[in-house]
């Protein structure tokens, strides 16, 4: 299954059209017994999401590969090889694992810090000592692979990728990945929950956008569910190894399923844009 369960609402309130409480961990046994019924294998959480790493480990993980990330060093860090292993050994402790599949650089800035390469240095010598299999890079926009890859050939790209982000395929990177054997993630399928809201809820300074009336207009002509369409949108693409979806309870996870379960070739609207006041979230507070 290409679809990787994002769990960030395990552990607190995430995305712009989510107004539920995070997960409680009776609702997250129940959605991970559907994902592993729907042959989901991996999941993605991470140390900073609150407590979604407790509450994971506190489920049946035995048939998925868990992947989470490790949030950025203190800059007073006297002994860096020491806070990572302490790291790492906290998030096999909290989700109850012997073993992490990938453990992503959350912050890839830090790389570039005075004590960067401490850091690298320190996280290749972790999974050599077999605490994760593979190092991986969480970024926001591909130039930043540039620099990544002189540093360290990294095992696996997670990146967002949606039908309004298409970056990492127009700047070649997707294929530039693909052709050296690294795995990519890619996460913000429904743009941190916009492409799923209806127009009418829609904040004016999004509307501000024309592509969310072309959108609106284009789902209503169709008659197509924008779930299906934006889940079926980065799944069609043959270079991408895993989508990561966050759901934020038991009733959505099943709406999703039954989207990838009806996912179909499609001839899909044109709503991309290159304004990164919109294609990145941290920029939305100052619209």
């Amino acid at each position: 299954m290409k679809v990787a369960l994002g769990t960030a609402q395990f552990g607190m309130q995430y995305g712009i059209a989510n107004k539920h409480d995070p997960i409680k961990l009776d609702e997250a046994k129940k959605i991970l017994a559907l994902a592993q019924e729907f042959s989901i294998d991996t999941i993605d959480t991470a140390s900073n999401y609150g407590t979604s790493e407790k509450i994971l480990g506190s489920c049946n993980l035995s048939t998925f590969k868990l992947n989470t990330k490790i949030k950025s060093y203190p800059s007073s860090c006297n002994d860096l090889h020491l806070w990572v292993a302490e790291e790492i050994s906290n998030s096999l402790k909290n989700l109850n694992i012997d073993i992490i599949d990938t453990l992503f650089i959350h912050h890839p800035s830090d790389l570039f810090l005075p004590q960067g390469q401490t850091f690298l240095d320190a996280l290749v010598l972790a999974k050599e000592e077999g605490l994760f299999k593979k190092i991986g890079v969480s970024i926001y926009a591909p130039e930043e692979l540039n620099a990544l890859f002189d540093l360290y050939s990294f095992d696996v790209v997670q990146a967002p990728f949606n039908l309004v982000d298409k970056r990492l395929l127009h700047s070649g990177w997707l294929n530039r990945l693909s052709a050296m054997n690294v795995e990519v993630q890619t996460r913000s399928a429904f743009l941190q929950g916009l492409l799923l809201l209806p127009y009418s809820n829609l904040e004016e300074k999004f509307t501000e956008w024309s592509l969310f009336s072309v959108w609106k207009d284009w789902l209503e002509d169709n008659e197509m569910n924008a779930l299906e369409v934006a889940l079926a949108y980065p799944l069609s693409i043959d270079q991408i190894d895993k989508v990561i979806v966050g759901v934020d309870s038991l009733s959505q996870f099943k709406q999703l399923i039954d989207a990838v379960k009806s996912t179909q070739s499609l001839i899909f609207p044109q709503i991309e844009s290159t304004d990164i006041n919109l294609l990145h979230p941290g920029n939305w507070a100052n619209l």
